[in-house]
């Protein structure tokens, strides 16, 4: 009768580890599914967009967030943007730029271009942005659209840029020649420009 009942307690004990088990997989399986989930959701595309139609149609389609927005601004890269917005830069794409710029400044460290976390300050991309949409069409026009949430976005992002070692050798590595054609450009010379550009905008 003991070894009936110990067999019996083994078999028992055998069919709770193994529903455990069972359960721990599920759980696995939810957690895999959650993940892919979160992945697709971004649904960020793999190639940068070719013209103004196609980023408008992927900011408006795909970034729907900072974060997201953020990550879209890796992908096309600044120099692009003159490119891009040689006719025009909507108002309200810039004003969310500057919000998606200043999301990432806030954390440290941001995604790289995969989306995965890069060990220092994305400061190259930063800056490419801020002296980048000066030049494109009607960036004047536009500015003048931003809201007062938008423009402490962009008096953020400048502060931030002021307060990073913008060295000369890290910045014209980090920067093309359309963005920086002065290759013997200070950081202070640089700031200064910056600067120039905004003046007027941030609050």
């Amino acid at each position: 009768g003991i070894r009936r009942g110990q067999r019996r307690d083994r078999r028992g004990g055998r069919q709770a580890r193994s529903g455990r088990n069972r359960g721990d997989e599920k759980i696995k399986n939810n957690l895999r599914l959650n993940h892919l989930k979160c992945e697709n959701e971004s649904g960020l595309p793999s190639n940068p967009p070719k013209n103004s139609n196609e980023f408008q149609r992927d900011w408006v389609r795909h970034c729907l967030d900072a974060r997201t927005r953020f990550k879209y601004l890796y992908l096309v890269k600044p120099e692009r943007a003159v490119e891009i917005f040689r006719t025009e830069v909507d108002a309200e794409i810039l004003g969310e730029i500057f919000e998606a710029l200043e999301f990432g400044v806030a954390r440290s460290p941001p995604p790289d271009t995969d989306g995965n976390i890069c060990t220092a300050a994305p400061v190259g991309l930063i800056l490419g942005w801020l002296l980048v949409l000066p030049q494109c069409g009607r960036f004047s026009m536009s500015a003048a659209f931003l809201t007062g949430r938008q423009r402490q976005a962009l008096a953020s992002v400048v502060s931030w840029l002021g307060q990073q070692d913008l060295d000369e050798i890290v910045v014209r590595k980090e920067l093309s020649a359309k963005l920086l054609p002065s290759v013997s450009a200070s950081p202070e010379d640089i700031m200064e420009k910056v600067t120039k550009y905004y003046s007027g905008l941030i609050i």
